[in-house]
């Protein structure tokens, strides 16, 4: 199995993310192999055509897969980030609140 890395951004190219799943579940099918696939199998029978193509779909049916398990881990790192971001500020008020009502209280018993 090949790597590749690239960065993911605001300014990704979807195409450099599409290439690197692609490349993990079939790189015959990387966007920059798809225009010299129709001259490399020019001359392949019918039968070995209809193969390629349940491959091909098969590989597309997983290239799905993979893209809704990253988006759902993506989703569920956002929603714990949120959570403890939003817990940390919330500890953070009330121990301000804490130490305003500490000062008012040693106001008032003095």
């Amino acid at each position: 199995m090949t790597s590749s890395s690239f960065s993911l951004g605001p300014d990704s190219d979807p195409r450099a993310i599409y290439d690197a799943l692609m490349l993990i579940i079939n790189p015959e099918l990387v966007s920059t192999n798809l225009e010299a696939l129709k001259e490399k199998y020019a001359d392949e029978s019918e039968e070995d055509r209809a193969a390629r193509r349940e491959e091909y779909e098969k590989s597309y049916a997983d290239f799905d897969k993979l893209v809704g398990s990253l988006f759902g881990a993506v989703t569920d790192i956002g929603k714990t980030f949120k959570k403890t971001a939003l817990s940390s500020a919330e500890a953070k008020s009330i121990a301000e609140d804490k130490k305003v009502l500490d000062n008012l209280e040693s106001h008032f018993d003095s």
